[in-house]
């Protein structure tokens, strides 16, 4: 599997390590595989996670989408390990997006102790209608969860 294709699934991203920055980016499939069935799989990684998740909600050959892909990356690196990020492509697990009434991509759902506490959808700031940088993302990460 090359990088490719790998980002186009479903992929986490999480620093493991508060000290020495790591990304370490899994094939969720695998560790849907470790599960009973994907719903078990976004509950423990997504519900159930013992820091902060920010799940993107994306489809592959979406402009704002492919736009948000290496923000969304570089974001994981600066936040050092305080929340998870995790990608679910609305083409391959459309149950988990359906759950979530996601109607457009991309869409950025933040999770803290499995309750959903803040919402946005495309590759602007609501705020100030300004396109995301890593550095604004993850500020705006940072400030959603308190941290």
């Amino acid at each position: 599997m090359n990088i490719r294709q790998l980002y186009y699934s479903l992929i986490i991203i999480a620093c493991t390590s508060h000290t020495a920055l790591r990304t370490a980016a899994l094939d969720f499939g695998q560790l849907v595989a470790q599960s009973p069935n994907l719903n078990a799989a976004f509950t423990t990684n997504v519900l159930q996670s013992s820091t902060p998740v920010v799940v993107k909600f994306f489809m592959k050959g979406c402009g704002p989408c492919n736009l948000m892909g290496p923000i969304f990356d570089k974001a994981a690196d600066l936040l050092n390990g305080k929340v998870t990020l995790i990608g679910i492509n609305l083409k391959l697990y459309p149950s988990v997006s359906s759950r979530y009434g996601i109607r457009s991509a991309p869409t950025f759902i933040y999770f803290k102790n499995g309750v959903e506490v803040n919402r946005h959808i495309g590759p602007n700031n609501k705020n100030t209608g300004q396109r995301w940088t890593p550095a604004t993302l993850a500020d705006n990460i940072l400030s959603v969860f308190g941290l």
